[in-house]
């Protein structure tokens, strides 16, 4: 799970030197706003971007990866998570959407997206997500492009299911000023809960206070233990 925060080596999938290409954004994220680790940018129809390689597969990336960001059709989600999980990639961040959240019809793609991962050993946050903020480290994984004075670093920890309300949150706190610590927008809750993440938060030294948006609870009881155990305001 702490790959989710401090990966040393970040992939993001779906890329295009495109203006609109939401990719583009996650990429430049990463780039502009002091992420230290190695970047790989994987899509097709160029070959460069930001000054770095843009690779054409999984298989052409020429190191570990640990946390994989991908924007890609829903369809082509199982296939991928394959291609990883054979590279030993453990941890993935599913922008995509276009799962039951359009309907009860995609239940089937979501499971199979979960079992995939889970043959794998992969945990997934997402998908139909904005991805996960560490003002710590400089990890930006959303498609909002941001600048240096969007989100103030803080001790604001934020848990969100819509990645707008998440990021909106963000930048009140940081308007007060108060800042941020961590931002996890979690989306379709597919396999990473709240439940999960709290843990995490409970530990990281730059976080005092807890922000949980939920607009659903499937493990309430658990949830309620984690909220009793908490050494921090939730």
């Amino acid at each position: 799970m702490r790959e989710f925060l401090y990966p040393t080596s970040v992939a993001v999938m779906g890329v295009s030197p495109s203006e609109d290409n939401l990719g583009r954004n996650a990429a430049r994220n990463l780039l502009e706003l002091g992420y230290k680790g190695q970047i790989y940018l994987i899509g097709r129809g160029a070959t460069e971007l930001f000054g770095l390689p843009i690779y054409s597969s999984v298989a052409d990336v020429p190191g570990h990866v640990d946390l994989v960001n991908i924007l890609m059709p829903a369809r082509m989600l199982p296939g991928i998570l394959a291609e990883w999980g054979k590279r030993g990639t453990r941890a993935a961040v599913l922008i995509t959407a276009g799962f039951t959240e359009y309907g009860e019809e995609r239940r089937g793609l979501e499971m199979e997206v979960l079992e995939t991962a889970r043959q794998y050993g992969i945990r997934l946050i997402g998908p139909n997500c904005q991805g996960v903020i560490n003002t710590d480290n400089g990890l930006y994984l959303p498609f909002v492009p941001f600048n240096r004075n969007s989100i103030r670093k803080g001790p604001v920890a934020i848990v969100s299911q819509s990645g707008s309300i998440g990021i909106m949150a963000a930048y009140l706190l940081s308007d007060e000023p108060l800042g941020v610590s961590k931002l996890f927008s979690i989306g379709n809750k597919l396999d990473v809960k709240e439940v999960d993440l709290l843990p995490l938060l409970f530990e990281d030294e730059q976080t005092e206070v807890i922000i949980l948006y939920m607009e659903g609870v499937d493990q309430g009881r658990e949830l309620k233990e984690e909220a009793r155990r908490s050494p921090k305001p939730i």
